[in-house]
């Protein structure tokens, strides 16, 4: 209805301001009257293109975001969104609260704080590291990997064409399952499991999961 239309775009607010060497974005909803309630399906749409080697912070809610290029320091805060991180050079850190991540080909330090959300990770370099509940990952292709430290709880953790050969691996699982090649080390104690292999290699892998299922794959 264009009457209603009209109405709820009113209320939809766009800011763009600078703050001393700060550019900040921003829109929201403005309702005047209690009893007014927005009854369009409202959406917001930003295409953004910035220098290289800036540090950007985005925090959305409920939607999607896509984002390559070079950055000095990318952080992401979402909720209930979509996110695909593609050819990233930088460091990175990510905060979300359910949806996913779609996480390819980035070259930095990585650094993934998850509730409830779904990871996907490929071809990824230098380190990363990852806290994650309720949630499923799945991690592929790693390059030039210097360490992975994944601590979970609740979590489904899939790694699926590492290098057994090229990475030592730490893994251990309470109150789960963990699904291993042969060739690992491995020992069971009341519901704790650890598995370990190659731990003089430089390249380091530690995973730590508790009730959710840790698998490598070939």
């Amino acid at each position: 209805d264009r009457k209603t239309a009209l109405k709820d775009l009113e209320m939809l607010k766009y800011v763009a301001d600078k703050f001393g060497n700060e550019v900040v974005l921003r829109n929201y909803l403005q309702i005047q009257q209690e009893n007014n309630k927005v009854e369009s399906n409202l959406k917001a749409k930003y295409v953004i293109k910035i220098p290289e080697l800036m540090a950007i912070n985005i925090h959305n809610t409920f939607g999607k975001i896509t984002i390559t290029g070079k950055y000095k320091h990318l952080q992401l805060k979402t909720d209930f969104c979509n996110t695909e991180l593609k050819k990233i050079i930088g460091n990175l850190k990510v905060e979300t609260h359910y949806g996913e991540v779609f996480c390819q080909s980035v070259s930095g330090e990585i650094s993934i704080k998850s509730d409830r959300t779904n990871l996907n990770i490929s071809d990824i370099s230098d380190e990363c590291v990852i806290r994650s509940q309720y949630g499923k990952m799945q991690i592929q292709r790693i390059i030039n990997l210097q360490k992975l430290t994944i601590d979970a709880q609740k979590s489904e953790i899939t790694l699926v064409g590492v290098s057994l050969k090229n990475h030592a691996f730490h893994l251990v699982n309470d109150y789960g399952k963990l699904k291993i090649p042969s060739g690992f080390s491995s020992s069971t104690q009341n519901n704790h499991q650890v598995a370990m292999l190659n731990e003089n290699l430089t390249a380091k892998i530690y995973i730590v999961n508790s009730f959710g299922t840790t698998s490598i794959e070939n």
